[in-house]
């Protein structure tokens, strides 16, 4: 929710699958139950309600199919995520059904955040980095952000950033200049013309390079700033 990009918010949601609600349902209804075996549930069937009936009978029905049973085993299946989409306005929608209808940045921009959220999981499973873990949260991209202006580009690699990622995005030399504010080190590879050998630069960015940087930049200073400037060598030439 402290992020925006392509002037979207995004936030992630589950829902109960229709498929396993009954079974979904009765495992909620069981937990802490001392009766929980499934030997103890069938016992109760005949006098059960309709909900644990549809319960019992869609465990029977999917144990006796041997292809179905990983399909029980996987947690994931029970429920349907979805990413919604924020507006400006506030409006929510399903990216899943805007997603046709998306330029090419506002298509890309969600798989990042969602990418970002899914290292997150893995790399810090106990709910995020603090000051006191130790070690990398690596992620790699090749050729990452080629459909995303500067701005929004810069804003996914804070936000990986703050989630505590490290990232490793190789690039053409021609989209250097979108990374040069954001990245600490820049590493050229250069093929050498006729050879088969190849030459590594490193090159370290400091935090007063990537302020200095910044603030020479114009995609920060926004129109007001050009219309101001305009303006302003106008009156300077009537002068």
């Amino acid at each position: 929710a402290a992020y925006s990009f392509v002037g979207q918010k995004y936030s992630f949601k589950r829902y109960i699958s229709a498929d396993f609600k009954p079974l979904y349902d009765l495992v909620k209804r069981i937990i802490g139950s001392q009766d929980a075996s499934f030997a103890a549930l069938a016992d109760k069937a005949s006098t059960a309600d309709d909900e644990m009936k549809r319960a019992m009978a869609q465990v029977e029905e999917i144990v006796t199919r041997d292809q179905d049973t990983r399909r029980l085993e996987d947690y994931r299946n029970y429920f349907e995520f979805e990413l919604f989409l924020e507006n400006q306005a506030g409006e929510q929608q399903a990216f899943s059904k805007l997603v046709g209808l998306l330029s090419g940045g506002q298509r890309q921009a969600p798989y990042y955040v969602a990418i970002a959220a899914s290292m997150v999981s893995v790399y810090f499973p106990k709910g995020g980095r603090d000051g006191s873990t130790e070690g990398m949260g690596l992620v790699a991209f090749d050729e990452a952000f080629n459909k995303l202006d500067i701005g929004n580009t810069q804003n996914l690699i804070t936000l990986y950033r703050d989630l505590g990622l490290q990232l490793v995005i190789a690039a053409p030399e021609i989209h250097r200049a979108t990374f040069l504010e954001s990245v600490d080190c820049i590493i050229s590879v250069t093929r050498m013309s006729g050879t088969d050998r190849v030459a590594v630069d490193a090159e370290r960015i400091g935090p007063r390079a990537q302020a200095e940087m910044q603030a020479a930049n114009p995609e920060h200073r926004g129109v007001e700033w050009f219309r101001t400037e305009s303006e302003q060598a106008t009156q300077k030439a009537a002068e």
